[in-house]
């Protein structure tokens, strides 16, 4: 087990994702809520007042910070205070468009192209 004392973060650490892929939902939910907490006090807001930034009840947002609201409005709202609603292109970025056009021609070359990609 780890020591609680091991967990507070310091002035210049940021909890990170980077080695996230095989944890648990909770872990991530926990390393979200670090990282909130974080940011929250980066920008030297107390909880009170960040919550009311984010529109939502203080006790909603102590839940968060503790890992035990697990409500997506929250999160969003989180988010949309932070000004980073935009950040959540990252998550699912759109698929990308075939811009190439669609004439007889077109077709051909981009066909003899990949034919000369295999050779």
């Amino acid at each position: 087990m780890v020591p609680i004392s091991a967990l507070r973060l310091t002035h210049t650490s940021m909890p990170s994702f980077e080695n996230a892929r095989n944890s648990s939902a909770e872990e991530i939910c926990r390393r979200i809520a670090d990282r909130v907490r974080a940011e929250r006090r980066k920008l030297q807001l107390s909880q009170q007042e960040f919550a009311g930034r984010c529109q939502i009840p203080l006790r909603t947002y102590k839940r968060f910070e503790l890992g035990e609201c697990d409500s997506l409005a929250t999160f969003i709202k989180i988010v949309a205070a932070f000004d980073r609603v935009v950040a959540l292109e990252l998550l699912f970025p759109p698929k990308q468009v075939d811009t190439v056009p669609r004439t007889a021609v077109a077709l051909l070359n981009r066909l003899v192209q990949r034919l000369d990609e295999k050779v």
